[in-house]
């Protein structure tokens, strides 16, 4: 429904000349909803966001790469040592309010029931905005084929850099790939950088010993 809700937005915009001016003070927020996720698929969606997190910054403007409301785990370690923690620790930890300035915050699980990504600049044409909601839901959607996270450090060794790349974005990896102003080079060391930290959520807990229970 984004797509129809942009556009309705973006007429509303026009009918009353508003006029948009793009800002460093203001970002697109997207909140995927996680409400019905195990710890296992959360994980794996953190996880798959993370390894391709520099890129997507990269991606998303350059006045989001450093930016104070938008932190990237290389940013702040702190970020994803919480994180870590939060899974060790069964989902029992509670993000502090300092999270909420996450790229990916997780804060937003105990107030909304979300991961509240807020990287993409303030954008001026919906067009932009479905485009990165898209790149969003392939993460979202594809978490579910790694219920144990592991296994997304495995993809990673198996198919190397780029095509950790291609598979994990798909359809959209040639698109950020040209438009993120990164080399090859700078891109295969931003994936592996990008791995090295999901790493610290993948491994974080014995998967093994994690069973999904319904409850009636």
């Amino acid at each position: 429904k984004v797509s129809d809700a942009l556009d309705s937005l973006w007429q509303m915009f026009k009918e009353d000349n508003t006029v948009l001016t793009e800002s460093n003070r203001t970002s697109v927020h997207v909140h995927l909803n996680i409400q019905q996720f195990h710890l296992n698929r959360l994980c794996s969606l953190l996880a798959l966001y993370l390894s391709v997190e520099e890129v997507l910054t990269a991606w998303c403007g350059e006045s989001r790469v450093g930016n104070l409301f938008c932190l990237r785990t290389k940013d702040a370690p702190a970020i994803l040592s919480r994180m870590r923690e939060y899974f060790r620790e069964n989902g029992e930890v509670r993000f502090s309010d300092g999270m909420h300035y996450a790229g990916i915050n997780p804060q937003a699980i105990h107030k909304l029931g979300s991961v509240e990504i807020r990287t993409l600049r303030g954008a001026t044409e919906p067009e932009l905005i479905k485009k990165w909601v898209a790149i969003l839901e392939r993460l979202y959607v594809l978490s579910e084929a790694f219920p144990d996270p592991r296994s997304i450090c495995d993809a990673f060794s198996a198919n190397g850099p780029s095509g950790f790349f291609m598979e994990i974005l798909g359809e959209h990896a040639n698109t950020v790939a040209s438009e993120c102003g990164y080399n090859t080079e700078q891109l295969n060391n931003a994936l592996y950088d990008g791995i090295r930290a999901a790493q610290e959520l993948c491994y974080a807990c014995d998967w093994d010993s994690f069973v999904p229970t319904k409850i009636k």
